[in-house]
């Protein structure tokens, strides 16, 4: 397990995480501007999670894709 601390708007967020999960988090949140050595504006938070919301929601449309077409091959294999 590994600590992260950041900060937004005064307030210290401190929380531990899997090292693998970890090492992901940080790179994500320094790719949005997030900084870990002084304060942050929430702008930074929300812009971070908006990105990851729609990583998130573009990654779930492409896996009910291939699963409509894993069934329908499925089904396919079912008939023959």
């Amino acid at each position: 397990m590994e600590k992260i601390a950041v900060t937004f708007k005064g307030v210290r967020f401190q929380f531990e995480l899997s090292r693998e999960l970890s090492k992901y988090v940080v790179q994500d949140l320094k790719l949005n501007g997030v900084e870990f050595d002084r304060d942050n504006d929430l702008r930074k938070l929300l812009t971070a999670y908006l990105k990851k919301s729609d990583e998130v929601f573009r990654l779930e449309k492409k896996l009910d894709s291939i699963l409509e077409k894993l069934e329908k091959i499925s089904e396919k294999w079912e008939k023959d």
